[in-house]
């Protein structure tokens, strides 16, 4: 059963989330409705965790308002407001993406550097 309290949108993809209130036998989930990312409670102790935790979480997009990549640099986009995700670089002469035509730079919004990888 979904439960209507105040959460932040998925970190990953920037969509709205759904909380599920666990009972016992089932743990409590928040579930991303656009990307399906999902946290459960499993490890914690109370539902009230589960929020306190998910809402902690720091988004990794940066809004290209506030800053933009170093030219040649290698980023995950999110293009216009629908949103549709892909890779871009930022040159001179603006942005090239792999996979959409861009009609404007006006259409990213957001980017997030490549992760690091852990060392072995």
């Amino acid at each position: 059963m979904s439960k209507e309290i105040e959460l932040k949108p998925c970190p990953t993809c920037g969509a709205k989330v759904e909380f599920f209130e666990g009972d016992e036998n089932h743990y409590g989930a928040i579930v991303c409705v656009g990307c399906g990312s999902i946290v459960m409670a499993e490890n914690l102790d109370s539902d009230e965790e589960l929020i306190e935790h998910w809402n902690k979480r720091p988004s990794p997009w940066i809004s290209v308002d506030k800053e933009t990549p170093k030219l040649g640099e290698i980023v995950f986009i999110v293009i216009g407001d629908l949103p549709e995700y892909d890779i871009g670089v930022l040159t001179d002469s603006g942005w090239i993406t792999m996979n959409h035509s861009l009609s404007s730079s006006k259409d990213i919004k957001y980017f997030m550097r490549k992760p690091e990888l852990p060392k072995e």
